[in-house]
C-alpha cells in the first residue's frame, strides 16, 4: 500500500444549491452511520489531510464535530458557504480548518444561483485560512475572478488563497460554450503582469501556482497513472466505508476492509478508471503536459477535446509567456536601446526596469 497523503470524506450528496457545472448527482443514501472503521483509518495517518466533502459538508455539520473530536489530522473543508453561521466559523477556525470557498465572483449568481459574498461576507472575512476557488467558463473569464478575488482579498486580515478550475465538460453545455481566444488574451495578460511585478496579488499567486507546478513536472514527470492521486495517495470515503477512484463519482471501487487485506484487488479496480495511462503518448505532445499531467482520469471520448483545449489555453500560455518573457527577469529588467522588446507596449516598462534593477 501506498503512503496516504490526504482522505476526502463524503459526508453524503445532499447540497443546497443547484450549480450548472456539478459533476455530482444524488447517490448517497441520506441516512448512514458512520462506520467506526473510519476514525481507526484516520487516525492510523495522522500526519495526512483530511477533506471534509458533500454534495454540501456544511449540512452534515453535526457528524463534522464528531469526526473531529475523534480523529487527529489536518482538516480542511470544499464547501459553498450558504450553510455558514457563526458556530461553523469559530469551530472551523479553533480546530484551524483550511477553507476552500466556491465562488464565481460576479458571474456566481448565473453559474451557481447564490453569491456566497454578497449574502455571507462579514463571516467570510472571518475565516482563518481561507481559499476562495472559481470554475473558468463561458460566465465567467480568468480577469473577472481574479479581479473579484482581489477585492476580498484587500479586506481579508489574512493571506488568501485562491484557486481557478477549468471547467469540466459536464453539467450545463452553454458554460462549456468558451471564447478560448479571450481566454489565451486574459492569460497572457495575468501572466505578463506577473513577471512586471513580481508582487503578490491575487493574480502573481494564481500564476505562480502554475509555474511551481510546472517546475514539479521534471520532478515527478508523466507517470502511467494520475498526478492527483485519486483512489490511491488519495483516498475517497463515504460513511459507510466505502471507497471510490474520485470524490466526484459514485462506482464503488472497495471498501476499508478490501483496501486493507486484499490492496492489490482495490489497486487494479482504481487503476480501471484510468484513462492517464491510454493518453499518454498524446499528452507528451501537448503544450500544456508540464502543468496538466494527463489531467482527469475520469476525461474520455467526445469530451476530451473541450478539456484538453481548455487546458492547453490556460497553461500552454502561461509556459509560452514565460518562455518568451521571462528572461527579462533573470537579466534585471529591461536595458535601455534593446531593439528586440516583447514588452515595448508596456506602459510601465520603465518602472518595471527600476524596481528590478533596485533588487538586484
Amino acid at each position: 500500500m501506498g503512503k496516504i497523503k490526504s482522505v476526502f470524506f463524503i459526508l453524503g450528496d445532499g447540497c443546497n444549491l443547484n450549480c450548472r457545472y456539478c459533476v455530482q448527482g444524488k447517490h448517497l443514501k441520506e441516512k448512514q452511520k458512520t462506520d467506526p472503521q473510519i476514525y481507526d483509518l484516520i487516525n492510523e495517518n495522522a500526519d495526512m489531510r483530511l477533506v471534509f466533502y458533500g454534495g454540501e459538508p456544511l449540512l452534515y455539520f453535526d457528524e463534522i464535530k464528531k469526526v473531529v473530536e475523534k480523529c487527529q489530522a489536518k482538516f480542511s473543508i470544499i464547501t459553498n458557504g450558504k450553510a455558514l453561521t457563526d458556530e461553523i466559523v469559530d469551530f472551523l477556525n479553533a480546530h484551524d480548518f483550511g477553507v476552500a470557498l466556491s465562488w464565481d465572483g460576479r458571474a456566481s449568481k448565473c453559474t451557481r444561483g447564490f453569491d456566497v459574498i454578497e449574502s455571507r461576507k462579514e463571516k467570510v472575512l472571518k475565516i482563518k485560512n481561507l481559499c476562495l476557488t472559481g470554475v473558468i467558463s463561458a460566465e465567467a473569464y480568468p480577469i473577472d475572478l481574479l479581479d473579484d478575488f482581489q477585492k476580498i482579498d484587500d479586506e481579508y486580515s489574512g493571506r488568501l488563497a485562491v484557486n481557478l478550475d477549468e471547467l469540466m465538460p459536464a453539467g450545463d453545455e452553454a458554460l462549456s460554450a468558451i471564447d478560448l481566444e479571450r481566454v489565451k488574451r486574459e492569460i497572457k495578460e495575468i501572466t505578463l503582469f506577473h513577471i512586471r511585478t513580481m508582487g503578490d496579488t491575487v493574480k502573481d499567486r494564481y500564476i505562480g501556482g502554475i509555474i511551481r507546478r510546472a517546475k514539479a513536472f521534471f520532478d515527478y514527470g508523466l507517470k502511467d497513472t494520475v498526478y492527483c492521486g485519486n483512489g490511491l495517495t488519495v483516498l475517497n470515503l463515504d460513511r459507510q466505508g466505502n471507497l471510490y477512484p474520485c470524490h466526484n463519482v459514485r462506482d464503488k471501487a472497495g471498501t476499508i476492509s478490501t483496501y486493507r487485506d486484499f490492496y492489490a484487488e482495490y489497486e487494479k479496480s482504481i487503476l480501471a478508471t484510468d484513462r492517464v495511462k491510454d493518453r499518454r503518448e498524446m499528452c507528451l505532445k501537448c503544450s500544456a503536459v508540464s502543468v496538466c499531467k494527463g489531467g482527469c482520469k475520469l476525461i474520455n471520448g467526445e469530451t476530451l477535446k473541450k478539456y484538453c483545449d481548455l487546458k492547453r489555453a490556460v497553461f500552454g500560455t502561461v509556459l509560452q509567456t514565460v518562455e518568451e518573457n521571462g528572461s527579462f527577469i533573470m537579466e534585471g529588467g529591461i536595458k535601455h536601446g534593446d531593439s528586440d522588446q516583447r514588452l515595448d507596449k508596456d506602459p510601465d516598462r520603465a518602472c518595471r526596469s527600476k524596481r528590478l534593477k533596485s533588487r538586484r
